[in-house]
């Protein structure tokens, strides 16, 4: 059993998330942060309103493992699925 759960996050209000989660078919949840604090705080903020594409992989303890910052969206998945199935 993998030790990790998958989010999203973006500067989108929740109604947004919910459309483009049910319409991409997406098996996680998805964070709201319309004030970007979150987005700032982790160095993705894109201003006026938006992000650039990124992942980091948090473990027990909320150790951050892994960052991967203005990653395409198959790179991301292809980096984050190894590191996470090598910790195993």
């Amino acid at each position: 059993m993998l030790r990790y759960q998958v989010f999203g996050i973006s500067s989108d209000k929740p109604k947004s998330q919910m459309t483009f989660k049910t319409k991409q078919n997406l098996p996680y949840s998805l964070l709201a942060d319309p004030t970007m604090s979150a987005l700032k705080a982790l160095g993705v903020a894109k201003m006026p309103k938006s992000a650039i594409r990124s992942h980091f992989i948090v473990g027990k303890g909320g150790v951050i493992e892994d960052i991967k910052i203005q990653i395409s969206p198959g790179d991301s998945v292809a980096e984050a699925t190894a590191f996470v199935t090598e910790k195993k």
